[in-house]
C-alpha cells in the first residue's frame, strides 16, 4: 500500500513546444505511486487555459474526473460543460480530437485516468505524426539506457519498421527514423542505429529551425560514443554547439545538450567535466521546472559523476559549465573577487580600474559560447568562475587561463582547485601540451601548488585604466 498526500505534488507547467503557449499545471500522480499499469495525472487549469492541444489516443481509453470547478469539454466541433464531480470518457475508437478548457473565472482541477500502454500513440490535430510512447528502460552504472524488457523493445522496433513502409510524408518518415534509431541504440544494435539516425540528420537539414538538427546530431553522437568512436562523437557535439551558438534554442534542448555531452565525458573517464555538464543540465532543469524524469536523470547522473570523481562538493553548490544567462553574474563575481580578495595584496590604485569595470555583455557571452568557462553556483548565485581558451601561438596549440576568481563566500572550500582540475581535463582531452596564464599577486602561490612555474619576470598590465602587477606562468603537460 502507498498513500501520497497532496503536499507531495510538484506540478510542472505544460506548454506547446512550437510557440510556448501555456497549458495546464500537471503532476503525474502515477509516478509518485510507482504504478506500472496506470497513468494518472492531476491538472490545474487557470482561467482561459486549456488542458493540452487537441489530440486523440490510438489505443487507450481515457477518463477525466472534474475535481473542482466547471470545465468545458471540446470534442471535435462539439463543446459540452462538465460540472464539479462529473466524469468524462474518451474512447480511442472515435477519430475526434479532444481537450478541456477553463472558460470560467475560477480555477479548475481535474484527475485523468488511463492504462499505461507501450504502444499507444498520441495524434495531435493538424499533424499526421504519431507520438509513440517508448517502452520502459533504466540507466546502468555507466549511465546507459538498458531495456527493462528486451523482448518488448524488439517488438517495438519491429512495429516501427513496419510503420515506415507505409509512410511517405517527410515529417512522418523523419519521426520514424528518429524512433527506430533510438530504439536500435537502446538494444545495442549500433550499426542499425547509426544508419537510421544518419537518415534523420540528413532530413533535419531541411528544417528552418536548428532544433531538430541539434537533437539528431546529439542522438547520432551517442551511437558513436557507445561504439567507442569518441572523436566522431565530439565532432558531432561541436556541430551541435555551433548551431546552438548561431540560433537560440529552447532551455529544454540546451539542458539536453549538456546532459548528453556529460555522458560522453563520463564514458571517457573525464569525471570532472562530466559533472560540470550534468551540473549545468540540473541547474537549467531546476530553474525551468522541467519534468520530474528529466530532472531526476540529471541529478542522478551528477551524483554518479561526483562519486566517480571523488571530490567533496557541498549539496547546495555546483561547479558547472557557464551558459549565456550567467554573463552578468560572472562579471559581478569577478569584480567582487578583485575588490574583496585581490585588494589584500594589490594597491588601491590597481583595484580602482581593474575591479570596477562596466559589464560588457557581448564580451562575456562570446567567451561563454566560444571558450571553456566554468562557474561556481552556490546557493543559487554565481560566486566564482574559471575561463580557459584554446589558441594557437607560434604554430602550436596551447591553452591560456584568462581568469579564475572566487568570492569570499566560497573561498577555502577547494573550489579553485576543482575548477583547475576540470580545466586540466579539457586541456588533456584537447591534447594540449602547454598552459599559460598571467597570475595576480593573490593567486601566484595557488598556481605554484598546481604545478605552474614562472615564465619570466613580473610585468604590468593595463586593465580598466589601472596598471596591475602580474606574473607570467606556464605549465608543461606530459
Amino acid at each position: 500500500m502507498k498513500i501520497v498526500d497532496r503536499n507531495q505534488f510538484h506540478h510542472v507547467q505544460l506548454s506547446r513546444q512550437s510557440d510556448g503557449k501555456l497549458y495546464s499545471l500537471s503532476q503525474v500522480v502515477s509516478d509518485l505511486l510507482e504504478s506500472k499499469q496506470l497513468f494518472i495525472h492531476h491538472d490545474i487549469l487557470e482561467p482561459s487555459i486549456q488542458s493540452s492541444g487537441p489530440h486523440r489516443h490510438t489505443i487507450v481509453e481515457e477518463v477525466v474526473y472534474i475535481l473542482k470547478g466547471m470545465a468545458t469539454v471540446v470534442f471535435g466541433e462539439t463543446e459540452k460543460t462538465a460540472n464539479e464531480g462529473s466524469f468524462v470518457f474518451f474512447s480511442p475508437k472515435n477519430a475526434q480530437t479532444h481537450f478541456l478548457t477553463n472558460n470560467t473565472s475560477e480555477v479548475v482541477e481535474t484527475i485523468t485516468f488511463s492504462l499505461s500502454s507501450q504502444f499507444d500513440a498520441v495524434v495531435f490535430e493538424g499533424s499526421d505524426s504519431e507520438q509513440i510512447v517508448r517502452p520502459s528502460s533504466h540507466f546502468d552504472k555507466d549511465l546507459r539506457d538498458i531495456p527493462d524488457d528486451p523482448k518488448v523493445w524488439e517488438s517495438f522496433l519491429t512495429d516501427l519498421k513496419a510503420q515506415l513502409k507505409n509512410k511517405t510524408h517527410p515529417e512522418m518518415r523523419l519521426k520514424l527514423f528518429e524512433d527506430i534509431g533510438m530504439a536500435a541504440r537502446t538494444l545495442m544494435k549500433l550499426d542499425e542505429a547509426e544508419l537510421y539516425l544518419m537518415k534523420a540528420v540528413s532530413l533535419s537539414y531541411s528544417y528552418p529551425s536548428h532544433s531538430r538538427l541539434v537533437q539528431n546530431l546529439i542522438r547520432l553522437a551517442h551511437v558513436y560514443q557507445w561504439k567507442k568512436e569518441f572523436e566522431k562523437s565530439h565532432l558531432l557535439f561541436d556541430q551541435a554547439k555551433a548551431l546552438i551558438n548561431e540560433q537560440t534554442v529552447s532551455e529544454n534542448l540546451l539542458a539536453a545538450y549538456h546532459q548528453h555531452l556529460g555522458k560522453l565525458y563520463f564514458d571517457q573517464n573525464y569525471f570532472g567535466m562530466a559533472q560540470a555538464e550534468f551540473g549545468t543540465a540540473t541547474s537549467i532543469r531546476q530553474r525551468t521546472s522541467a519534468p520530474t524524469d528529466q530532472l531526476d536523470s540529471s541529478q542522478n547522473s551528477l551524483a554518479e559523476a561526483i562519486k566517480q570523481w571523488n571530490r567533496n562538493i557541498p549539496a547546495n553548490a555546483f561547479i558547472r559549465r557557464a551558459v549565456p544567462k550567467d554573463a552578468q553574474e560572472i562579471h559581478q563575481a569577478h569584480m567582487r573577487s578583485i575588490q574583496e580578495v585581490c585588494s589584500k595584496q594589490h594597491t588601491g590604485e590597481e583595484i580602482q580600474g581593474w575591479g570596477n569595470r562596466p559589464f560588457n555583455e557581448e564580451q562575456r557571452v562570446a567567451a561563454i559560447k566560444n571558450d571553456f568557462v566554468l562557474v561556481v553556483e552556490f546557493q543559487n548565485s554565481v560566486e566564482g568562475y574559471g575561463h580557459l581558451r584554446i589558441l594557437e601561438k607560434n604554430g602550436l596549440r596551447q591553452a591560456h587561463i584568462f581568469g579564475l576568481y572566487l568570492t569570499p563566500k566560497v573561498i577555502g572550500q577547494s573550489f579553485g582547485k576543482m575548477i583547475f582540475e576540470i580545466m586540466l581535463e579539457e586541456v588533456k582531452l584537447s591534447k594540449i601540451k602547454k598552459v599559460t596564464l598571467e597570475s595576480t599577486l593573490t593567486a601566484k602561490s595557488f598556481y605554484r601548488k598546481q604545478g605552474f612555474v614562472d615564465d619570466g619576470s613580473q610585468i604590468t598590465a593595463e586593465i580598466g585604466g589601472s596598471k596591475v602587477r602580474c606574473y607570467p606562468m606556464k605549465m608543461e603537460i606530459k
